[in-house]
Parts: C-alpha cells; structure tokens; sequence
C-alpha cells in the first residue's frame, strides 16, 4: 500500500527516484539491522551432564505437529511457500519435508533460500517520509521454521527430562 511512499535522507530532501530510495533504504536496514560484535566474551559452563538429543533427521511423525503449529495467514518468505500450504495436507508435507530434512542431515547443508529473508517495511505512526517511522520484519522460510521448531521441541524434552 505504502511502496511508493516518497522517502526523505538524512537532510530531509525528498528522495524522488527509485534508485535514490533503494540506496537510502539499504543505508537506513544496513544501520537498524547490523550490530557491532560482542565487546566482551559471552562465559558459558560446561554442562554438567551431556543432553539425550536426537542426532537423527527429524521422522514424518514428529513433523506432523510441527506443521500444524504455524499461524495460517502468514506471509511466505522467500521460496513463497506460506504455512496455509503445509497445513492443507500436513500428511503430504511432512513426508515431502521428511525427504528434505533427511537430504539436509546427509548433506549438512541448508537450502540457500533458507539463509536469506526477504525484508519488509511495515508502515508505524507518524511521517512515513522519514525512514525510522517504518517497522522491519524478515520473513523467512516456513520449511525452515518447521525444522527450527523440531530441533528446539528436541532440545526442550532433553531438557525437561
């Protein structure tokens, strides 16, 4: 709705061409997104006992549930999958994505779409000419979400045992 909302720089003059908005709005996410690395060095303990933590690719069943957590009407990241899909036929997906983790785990390798997100500007009160009155959200991959939610639902009963 907004996309074409003229866009103003650090001066306040109006950005008119396209090429002119795209460069500040790279500048504007460069600067909002990106952190400075750590200044002091995280302490973590050793474990006291190691976890019972599948190292297996995730089964169809154990992704069924998986499947179905994702709210419906979610926009798609990158690869335009969205969540609706999965979940019209959650048997299907599961054993599609079954044979994908399984090719994932055996080649230890994400699907390139998997590591990118796709940005999203979302329009908050006040001047929307002025870059910092837009909020920022990544959409990111739905397949990727399921095998994040699988190996963090993997970790969490190691934990609770």
């Amino acid at each position: 709705v907004h996309t074409n909302t003229p866009i103003v720089d650090k001066q306040g003059r109006v950005l008119t061409t396209e090429a002119e908005q795209e460069a500040r709005w790279a500048e504007h996410f460069s600067k909002v997104l990106s952190r400075p690395p750590p200044t002091i060095e995280a302490k973590v303990q050793d474990p006291d006992t190691d976890l019972d933590v599948s190292t297996a690719p995730p089964e169809k069943e154990e992704t069924m549930p998986a499947i179905r957590s994702p709210k419906t009407g979610k926009a798609p990241g990158q690869d335009s999958l969205n969540a609706d899909l999965f979940k019209v036929e959650p048997e299907v997906a599961a054993q599609v994505l079954q044979l994908l983790f399984a090719a994932i785990w055996e080649e230890k390798q994400l699907p390139d779409d998997w590591t990118e997100g796709v940005i999203v500007k979302i329009p908050k009160k006040g001047a929307l000419c002025n870059c910092n009155n837009w909020r920022v959200v990544t959409l990111l991959s739905v397949s990727s979400k399921i095998l994040a939610k699988l190996i963090i639902r993997w970790i969490s009963k190691a934990v609770d045992q």
